[in-house]
C-alpha cells in the first residue's frame, strides 16, 4: 500500500513542456493540421449557411443538414485525436486517419453525453465537484480512439491516469483555455493554430500519464 502511494504521488508532467511539444508538432505538420481544421471550419460555415437558408421553407431539411454536419465534425474530431496521438509518438499520420475512426462514433457520442451530464450535475453541486469530474474524465476521447474502449471503459481509464495529478491538470487546461481565448480575439484566425495545439498538447499529457 505504501509503495502504491509513492508510485501515484510521483506521477507528474510539465505543462510548459506539453504546450511546447504541441507548438513544435503543429509547426512541423502545419499543412496537414491546417488542412484538417480548415475542413472543419468549412463544414461548419457551409452547414450553418445551408441550414439558415432552409430554415423558413424546409425546417426538417435544415435540421437534417445541421445533424449531418455535426456528425461529420465529430468523426473529424476523432480523426484529429488519432493524428495527435501519432504525432506525439513520432509516427507519421495519414490523411485517411481523419475519417478512419467513424466506427467509434457511437462510443464517443455516449461518452460525450455522459461527460456533459456528469460535469453538469457536479457543477450544480457547488461547482467544485463539476471541476473535479471534468478533469477526472477529460481523457475519455483519447482512450476511445487509442484503446477502442467503450464509453464506460474510457471513463475508467481516464479516472485511473488522472489520479494524483488533478491540480496540475486543472492548471494545464486553464492555461490552454487562456491561450485559445486570446487567439480567438485575433479575428478568430488564431484558433486554427491554438485548437490543434491544444489537442496535441493534451495528447502529449495523455501519453505521459498513460505510459
Amino acid at each position: 500500500m505504501r509503495y502504491y502511494f509513492v508510485l501515484q504521488s510521483s506521477r507528474s508532467f510539465s505543462k510548459q513542456e506539453a504546450i511546447k511539444t504541441g507548438w513544435n508538432l503543429v509547426k512541423e505538420n502545419f499543412l496537414l493540421i491546417s488542412g484538417v481544421w480548415g475542413i472543419v471550419f468549412v463544414i461548419y460555415f457551409v452547414s450553418q449557411a445551408l441550414a439558415k437558408s432552409f430554415n423558413d421553407t424546409a425546417p426538417f431539411l435544415s435540421f437534417l443538414v445541421f445533424v449531418l454536419a455535426w456528425v461529420v465534425q465529430l468523426v473529424i474530431l476523432l480523426g484529429s485525436i488519432k493524428i495527435a496521438l501519432k504525432l506525439v509518438e513520432d509516427k507519421k499520420p495519414k490523411f485517411s486517419d481523419l475519417y478512419a475512426h467513424y466506427a467509434l462514433l457511437f462510443s464517443f457520442l455516449i461518452g460525450t453525453f455522459l461527460y456533459v451530464s456528469i460535469v453538469s450535475v457536479g457543477t450544480i453541486l457547488f461547482i467544485i465537484p463539476g471541476i473535479i469530474w471534468a478533469i477526472q474524465f477529460r481523457f475519455f476521447p483519447f482512450a476511445i480512439v487509442e484503446k477502442k474502449a467503450t464509453a464506460f471503459g474510457a471513463f475508467e481509464i481516464s479516472s485511473k491516469i488522472t489520479q494524483g495529478v488533478k491540480w496540475n491538470l486543472f492548471l494545464f487546461f486553464l492555461l490552454l483555455g487562456v491561450i485559445v481565448m486570446f487567439s480567438a480575439l485575433a479575428f478568430g484566425v488564431g484558433v486554427l493554430i491554438t485548437i490543434p495545439l491544444s489537442i496535441v498538447a493534451t495528447a502529449s499529457v495523455y501519453r505521459k500519464l498513460s505510459s
